[in-house]
């Protein structure tokens, strides 16, 4: 027990030591310390911010694709497909199919890889759910048809496309990936408001993931602006293709908002089920 005491007495809290070192120092060595402690942060924040915005969309798919394997855990676990949206997981796979097609013949990189893995386990989760789950699949609440969603979606990617030395054909399936992403969620969210209380969490669950990567897809883009202001927009190209990115952006950032702000009201509350406003 001495032996203890003296250990306790020996150790000194390190805030409380640097408070007491700098209480010695002169007003002007302080203002000094001051200056010199904050222009280093910054620059070790600049640094970190571009490290951040590179990273920032690759944990962004990294997460996309948890939630994923999220539901699909969820859906075998519970054998049942209640509160999910096939509608959704449609348009999920075409537009992550066809990006994993573009990004094959244009990048080749870490999102490729991505892409195909997140494809390949939507897929699954849809042949799953209609070879086994198929009876507690809600149909009835699955009502927003995914053919208003996709041929909008086409004719708007024949009309803005990113510029660029990439054949035509890609720059429009690439432009038409970005828009049925930025809409693929509708058919969940259509679905959970047509059954007005949640009580397959799981299915929330998922959709809560999918918000987490779409903001922090979203702070990819807030630091990528910050860092290098309106060169991010003019690299983009010319036209209606970069307000078109920022604004598809904007809108599935403000589609989840809605939603996980319902979500996480209902978790704070202690709630057993997610309600949503008519």
């Amino acid at each position: 027990m001495e032996d203890l005491k003296k250990l306790k007495a020996g150790l000194r809290d390190p805030l409380l030591v640097l408070a007491k070192f700098f209480k010695k120092l002169s007003k002007r060595q302080q203002h000094l310390l001051i200056g010199a402690t904050s222009i280093l942060s910054i620059f070790f924040v600049f640094l970190l911010s571009r490290a951040i915005a590179e990273l920032l969309f690759v944990v962004a798919e990294c997460v996309h694709l948890g939630g994923i394997v999220l539901l699909l855990y969820s859906v075998k676990k519970r054998k049942s497909a209640a509160g999910i949206s096939l509608r959704t997981q449609y348009l999920t796979c075409i537009f992550l199919f066809v990006r994993f097609y573009c990004s094959l013949v244009m990048e080749k990189d870490i999102h490729t890889l991505l892409d195909l893995v997140t494809t390949v386990l939507t897929v699954y989760v849809i042949v799953y759910i209609k070879n086994n789950l198929q009876s507690t699949y809600g149909k009835a609440d699955d009502s927003l048809k995914v053919e208003y969603l996709l041929i909008p979606c086409a004719v708007l990617a024949f009309l803005v496309q990113p510029a660029g030395n990439h054949v035509y054909l890609h720059r429009v399936l690439w432009a038409f990936a970005v828009y049925v992403e930025s809409i693929s969620i509708l058919p969940q969210l259509k679905m959970m408001q047509n059954m007005k209380v949640i009580t397959e969490l799981f299915a929330a669950h998922y959709v809560f993931a999918l918000g987490c990567a779409r903001g922090l897809s979203f702070l990819h883009w807030v630091f990528e602006f910050a860092l290098n202001g309106t060169a991010v927009y003019t690299s983009m190209g010319k036209g209606l293709w970069p307000l078109l990115v920022i604004l598809s952006e904007i809108v599935q950032t403000g589609i989840y908002a809605d939603f996980c702000y319902y979500y996480v009201r209902s978790l704070l509350r202690g709630d057993s089920v997610i309600k949503l406003p008519v």
